[in-house]
């Protein structure tokens, strides 16, 4: 695959800079190295870059956080932005998504992860009618439908926890659906929170629900129907 645009990378480690040169120079991407804010804004106002990895970790006054957060105010959803660090706790992603980056990627970089990350955000950039990974939210907030898969795990009388590869900060509001609740429970919906969200590894989380507003007929229909619906 021919990339048409080149990926801008801003981070101060002269050896990550190059590992990542020798990967992408194997994927025939286009690549230029900056070490800080400053000399990214004079090569954006240059040329805009088809996407940015932005390490986290940057030693000087601005931080890689700062950096997205600049990022995405100024160029909106339409640049994908990869952050990248050694510190891949939930912590450390949430807040890097929080500031807007796309994805993320752990150091030390998988070659493999990183080609697909590349074909993933660099053909959906060109591609305006895939959804998008990032939304501003104009003032007053946004009302937004966005829908995925879950993989069950486990399921309890007040919920249950379940992988994707989504993460989804604790204490927000979700409506959960399943064919077999509506055969068991005559109702396809449910209301339920979000109440922990934690990485399980390779891009994966694990997402804790509590069901909402279950009435006591529902509640022990739920239980009669738990070992049915985990092994759907």
């Amino acid at each position: 695959m021919a990339y048409a645009s080149r990926v801008l990378l801003i981070d101060d480690d002269p050896g990550l800079a190059l590992t990542l040169r020798t990967f992408l120079e194997r994927f025939g991407v286009p690549f230029l190295a900056v070490p800080n804010a400053e000399e990214a804004a004079r090569e954006i106002k240059a040329e805009a870059p088809a996407l940015c990895l932005v390490d986290l970790n940057l030693g000087s006054a601005i931080d890689g956080f700062t950096v997205l957060q600049g990022l995405r105010k100024k160029f909106g959803p339409a640049l994908p932005l990869l952050a990248i660090s050694g510190n891949s706790t939930p912590r450390s992603v949430a807040r890097a998504l929080e500031s807007g980056a796309n994805d993320f990627l752990a150091k030390p970089v998988d070659p493999l992860e990183l080609k697909r990350k590349l074909n993933q955000y660099l053909f959906v950039a060109h591609e305006p009618t895939e959804p998008l990974a990032y939304l501003n939210t104009p003032p007053g907030g946004l009302r937004a439908t966005i829908e995925f898969e879950l993989c069950a795990e486990a399921a309890h009388e007040l919920g249950l926890r379940a992988s994707s590869r989504h993460y989804i900060s604790p204490g927000t509001p979700v409506f959960l659906s399943s064919a077999l609740w509506e055969k068991k429970l005559a109702q396809r919906e449910f209301l339920a929170t979000v109440s922990e969200c934690r990485a399980s590894g390779g891009y994966s989380y694990q997402n804790t629900f509590v069901i909402e507003n279950l009435t006591a007929d529902q509640k022990t229909l739920w239980r009669r129907c738990l070992h049915d619906w985990k092994r759907s």
